[in-house]
Order: C-alpha cells, then sequence, then structure tokens
C-alpha cells in the first residue's frame, strides 16, 4: 500500500513545474496580488448567490495563519459546477479589474498572467468530483478519491473563515477536508513540509515551518 502511495504521488508531482523549477518563497507583489483577486472574486460570486468556497493552499493559509502562506504560488477558489451561469454577468466587471476567468478550463488571469484556479465541482451522488468517476483511467482513478474528490456535506452549507483579515466561505467540515486534501494533513494540521524543491534548502522557509506550527491565533472559523 505504501509503495502505491509513493508511486500514486509521483506522478502527480512529476508534472507540475512551481514545484521543481520555483523559487520558493513567493514575492510580495504577487501575495497582494492574490489577495486583490481573491476580494474582487469573493464579491462578484457573492453578488450573484455563487456558491463557493476556499480551497487547497488558500485555504490551508487561511486555517494556518489566516493570510496567503508565503511560499503558495496561487490563488485556489472553487465552486459548485452548477452555479456556472451566475458568473456570466460578473465576466465584464471583473475584466475592469484586469481579472479574467476562463471558466472551461478553470483559471484565473490578473494583469495578463496565470494567477490561480477557479475550480468547478459537480455533484456524483453523495460527492463533489472535478470530472466524472466513471471516465476515469490509468493514476486518477485511483489517486483523485484519495485526495481530490471529497463528500457534498463536508462542504455545503459552506462556513466562514478569516483570510486577509476578511470573512471567507470555506468547507463547513474543515479540518476534516484539509486532511483529506493533503496527506501531511492526516499526521498534523499544523506539520508543514516542502512542496517545492528549493524550499528544502531555503531557510526562510523553515523559520516560516516553525511559526505556522507554533501559530495560536488561526483559524478563525464561523458556521
Amino acid at each position: 500500500m505504501a509503495g502505491m502511495l509513493v508511486t500514486l504521488l509521483y506522478y502527480e508531482l512529476r508534472n507540475q513545474h512551481h514545484m521543481w523549477k520555483e523559487d520558493c518563497g513567493t514575492p510580495l507583489e504577487t501575495q497582494a496580488d492574490i489577495r486583490f483577486v481573491a476580494h474582487r472574486l469573493r464579491e462578484a460570486m457573492d453578488r450573484q448567490g455563487v456558491r463557493w468556497w476556499l480551497d487547497y493552499g488558500t485555504l490551508l493559509g487561511a486555517w494556518r495563519i489566516g493570510d496567503c502562506l508565503p511560499y503558495d504560488h496561487d490563488l485556489d477558489m472553487s465552486y459548485l459546477a452548477e452555479d456556472a451561469g451566475k458568473l456570466l454577468p460578473e465576466l465584464a466587471g471583473l475584466e475592469a479589474h484586469g481579472i479574467t476567468l476562463e471558466l472551461e478550463h478553470g483559471r484565473i488571469f490578473y494583469g495578463g498572467r496565470k494567477i490561480g484556479d477557479l475550480e468547478a465541482w459537480y455533484s456524483f451522488g453523495a460527492r463533489l468530483c472535478r470530472d466524472d468517476p466513471a471516465t476515469r483511467e490509468g493514476i486518477p482513478r485511483f489517486w483523485r478519491p484519495l485526495v481530490d474528490d471529497v463528500k457534498r456535506d463536508w462542504v455545503m452549507p459552506t462556513g466562514e473563515i478569516m483570510f486577509c483579515g476578511e470573512w471567507f466561505k470555506a468547507p463547513r467540515e474543515v479540518k476534516r477536508f484539509l486532511r483529506h486534501r493533503y496527506l501531511m494533513c492526516r499526521l498534523h494540521l499544523r506539520l508543514t513540509i516542502p512542496h517545492k524543491q528549493r524550499c528544502w534548502i531555503c531557510a526562510a522557509f523553515w523559520q516560516w515551518a516553525w511559526r505556522i506550527w507554533t501559530c495560536r491565533d488561526y483559524p478563525q472559523f464561523r458556521s
């Protein structure tokens, strides 16, 4: 079983450029852009009644320090695919702020460069999935149920978590959700292991990891 998990993890990671090539720390200006885009998207989706939530590294940052993790490279937000049409009236207004949504591919651009992902999740019975489980082949068939697909009632109805000084939507079972998303969180929710190759030899990363481990101010969560 352990060998299969290691193999699945290797195939998941080997094609992700940022994990192998990018510097450990995220530039402060990029972090500021992430906060700005998150704020504008939150306003747009709430205005249209879209059911959405923070996800992946952004949710993990909100849980751990109430902000962007200093080594997280992008913004991650998710929403129910059945609400996709509600986003359309907001596209022009977001463009006026320099934000472009590619809904078909789930990508967020700011100022012409990709800054995050806006994932659409589909209901399959009691689960939320990014794709139809019946169509999966190869590694995704085993990997996605392990760390990706989630129980719908872990997410809906959403709660709220403090992020960058504001309340953002979050899965209502946020601890279960994060432990499912990240294998390291099944050991401890504050355990920080480098996911970028260069972080292993970055002194600043280990200082951040210690601050995360000892942080007691977050999460701030309400249902």
